[in-house]
């Protein structure tokens, strides 16, 4: 957390809450973007896979689909918990986004081997982003996890003593 002056008035910036804002943000997105594409571009023609079986697509879809739902189950305890103070704690969240960097894994190695019949900018998109997904929820996990930290050592007394504010700095 830093502190931001303005005219005078002290701002409380917590740096970890918005890169964890902007990692669910993409998280949100890219969910999206793995059943969209897997069920309007790499299922086309229909009754075609680009992955070859079609039920790879299938799969594709369903495991967007509830990865997508399962996402959106974790930002709305996550802000519950920031605005009613509810049992879910920073711990909890890393492990909820480590069960999510293992889900996208496995999409993300199932999409990589299956043999393509040919390469196509669908095929491609689904797995980078199931890749990117991947990374995204172990990026947020980690900052849960120092989060719980920070929390810890707060707790009992470890972190080091807040930085005096403007008025203190300025008083004579």
């Amino acid at each position: 957390m830093f502190r931001l002056y303005l005219s005078g008035k002290e701002i409380n910036i917590d740096v970890i809450a918005i890169l964890k804002c902007l990692l669910y943000s993409l998280e949100f997105i890219w969910a999206i973007v793995v059943f969209a594409v897997s069920s309007s571009k790499a299922k086309s023609p229909p009754g075609t896979c680009q992955f070859g079986p079609v039920s790879v697509c299938n799969f594709g879809i369903a495991w967007g689909v509830i990865g997508w739902l399962l996402t959106i189950l974790i930002i709305v305890l996550v802000v519950l918990h920031v605005l009613k103070d509810t049992s879910f704690s920073p711990l909890k969240e890393c492990i909820a986004n480590g069960v999510m960097g293992v889900w996208w894994f496995i999409a993300a190695v199932v999409f990589s081997a299956k043999e393509h019949d040919h390469v196509s900018e669908a095929t491609n998109t689904i797995t980078a982003f199931a890749w990117m997904l991947t990374i995204f929820a172990a990026c947020s996990s980690a900052l849960a996890l120092y989060q719980s930290q920070r929390e810890k050592e707060e707790d009992f007394g470890l972190s080091a003593p807040p930085p005096p504010t403007y008025t203190e700095q300025t008083k004579i």
